[in-house]
């Protein structure tokens, strides 16, 4: 008989708290694969939804083609709390839903998400009266979001609805290294007149 166990906890520390039998945690910790959280695999989300619309085109019967580009950028921007099995439900809730043959951003339904986005489409960005420095608020929002994603250029190009090769780009043009941006690349008001 061979036991496969998988938990979101650290048994170790729940065997030293009195949480976790010691005996059963030397029983099934033979060989142990720490899996980081989805969040932390970002190249991954793309590839997982792939595989759940190929399953559940077959479970369904149904001939959906893949993921729309808005719509995996949305999955890649989220931080999934509930790793890979909310992803698969998300897929497998849109997959249920959807009469489109490509699942599109209006098919998913991602818990904790406010609509941010469309709040700010809605009611826009208003000028100021001295005018903005627009390069140095797009260098400044490209910072933040390597700074929010860590330095994963994928799902930084994600939060602020590019493609990789776009942020790439501003990544060269800023000269951001990776994991070392300036003070003045942090401030969210240093080129903001």
């Amino acid at each position: 008989m061979r036991v496969v166990a998988a938990t979101n906890r650290d048994l170790l520390d729940a065997v030293r708290d009195g949480r976790f039998r010691e005996d059963l945690y030397y029983r099934i910790a033979v060989l142990q694969i720490p899996i980081p959280p989805l969040r932390e695999r970002g190249s991954d989300i793309e590839l997982l939804s792939t595989y759940f619309v190929d399953r559940f085109n077959r479970a369904f019967h149904k001939r959906v083609r893949g993921v729309a580009r808005a719509a995996n950028a949305q999955l890649a921007a989220y931080d999934w709390p509930g790793n890979v099995r909310e992803l698969r439900n998300v897929i497998e809730r849109a997959m249920l839903l959807t009469e489109n043959d490509v699942l599109e951003l209006s098919d998913l339904r991602l818990l904790g998400t406010p609509s941010d986005t469309h709040k700010l489409h809605e009611q826009g960005m208003l000028l100021p009266e001295g005018g903005i420095d627009l390069d140095g608020l797009v260098r400044n929002l490209v910072a933040q979001a390597l700074q929010r994603t860590g330095g994963n250029k994928t799902r930084a190009a994600a939060l602020l609805r590019m493609t990789r090769d776009q942020i790439r780009y501003r990544v060269e043009k800023y000269h951001f290294e990776a994991g070392a941006l300036t003070k003045t690349d942090r401030d969210p008001s240093a080129h903001v007149p």
